[in-house]
């Protein structure tokens, strides 16, 4: 919470840097690093650039996994855009704002000294992204109207985010804004609806209970790491990664640990499926040759606030007992071919509230699978 928190107070003074900056004589830079602190010669030889934009559709759903299930958060899907690394033509004016921007909120730019000992070569290569998302939830009792007292309360949340990353060889940091509404006005209703009879299935009976209508407006800082030593004795088929992601806004305020191991063919350190819902930190991969690879990790997480469980900020819910901790654990395969990309992910969050569908420990897990299909351009 204390980066969120530091990203939130500078974040004025950082655009009055912009200025400053661009009026300063910043050093050249060579044609695969960028200018900053953590840039050397030796980094074109060590590290991949990603100079290629990157354009992903996501579709989570737990019937992706179990076709008989439909409940709690039951689907999202997702459009996404990221921007290739900011490598090249640096005597652009906008792009050295940019970067001069990107380097003042940087948390790791705090700490040179320690990242250089932690990678010595360490590039430094900003990108943006932005995305369209709804996601869209329920009760278990599906077919009553209203839902019982206790269960998951009806919901959609339809959504655009901007998203800003750091990547360095071992680190990837990103901060991500999202505004959207939630209600009647996120068009859940009419997107399930679609959905159900496209596939002959029967409507759920308790839409008119939604949250009411409600600007979100939602911040998120994560960071997640490589270690070096193991990836690079590997030879690039073993990565783990260790990482931190919080939230804070009007839906959701948590914070969260993860632990993720990814084994296969021609790695890209600190590289990971992209999910719509979960706390864990994705990062595209910046190398277009073949790969594939599996993956698994879990999560912890201290959750403060979920408006879909806890109901309006201004009308809140007294039914709902929240879990302050809740695990969540990844897995799936992902294979990259030149230009395309394509994966299936598992993820399995430990029960959310009190009257959770299941017994007690692991049988109160909610499976979502998750599709994800794009490419590079």
């Amino acid at each position: 919470m204390w980066s969120l928190y530091r990203f939130v107070s500078i974040f004025g003074c950082a655009f009055m840097a912009m200025g400053l900056f661009a009026n300063e004589n910043i050093p050249p830079c060579s044609e695969f690093c960028t200018c900053g602190e953590f840039c050397n010669d030796n980094a074109k030889s060590r590290t991949p650039k990603s100079d290629k934009h990157s354009l992903l559709l996501l579709y989570e759903n737990d019937s992706n996994f179990n076709p008989h299930i439909d409940r709690y958060y039951t689907a999202g899907v997702a459009l996404k855009f990221h921007s290739k690394d900011l490598l090249q033509n640096q005597t652009s004016k906008h792009r050295t704002r940019f970067y001069a921007f990107m380097n003042a909120i940087s948390l790791p730019s705090f700490f040179a000294k320690y990242l250089q000992k932690y990678d010595e070569n360490a590039l430094f290569a900003p990108s943006f992204g932005i995305a369209m998302s709804q996601e869209i939830y329920a009760p278990k009792d599906k077919f009553s109207n209203p839902p019982p007292s206790g269960d998951y309360p009806y919901s959609g949340f339809l959504y655009t985010s901007v998203v800003l990353q750091n990547r360095f060889k071992y680190i990837v940091e990103q901060f991500e804004a999202q505004i959207g509404i939630v209600g009647k006005a996120a068009l859940a209703k009419q997107t399930q609806d679609f959905i159900h009879e496209a596939r002959n299935v029967r409507k759920l009976a308790g839409w008119d209970t939604q949250l009411k209508n409600e600007g979100i407006f939602n911040m998120y800082y994560r960071l997640s790491f490589s270690l070096p030593k193991v990836y690079e004795k590997s030879k690039s088929l073993l990565d783990i990664m260790p990482q931190a992601s919080f939230g804070l806004g009007n839906a959701k305020i948590y914070a969260q640990a993860n632990l993720i191991a990814r084994i296969g063919y021609n790695l890209i350190p600190n590289t990971f499926t992209p999910t719509i819902n979960s706390g864990f930190v994705s990062a595209m991969k910046h190398s277009f040759d073949f790969s594939v690879e599996a993956y698994a990790g879990v999560g912890i997480r201290a959750v403060v606030r979920n408006m879909f469980l806890q109901g309006n900020s201004f009308l809140p819910r007294n039914d709902i007992d929240l879990s302050r901790g809740v695990g969540e654990f990844i897995w799936g395969v992902s294979l990259n071919y030149k230009r395309f990309f394509v994966a299936y992910t598992g993820l399995h969050p430990t029960r959310e509230f009190s009257n959770q569908d299941g017994g007690g420990g692991l049988s109160g897990i909610h499976t979502i699978g998750s599709i994800i299909v794009g490419g590079n351009f």
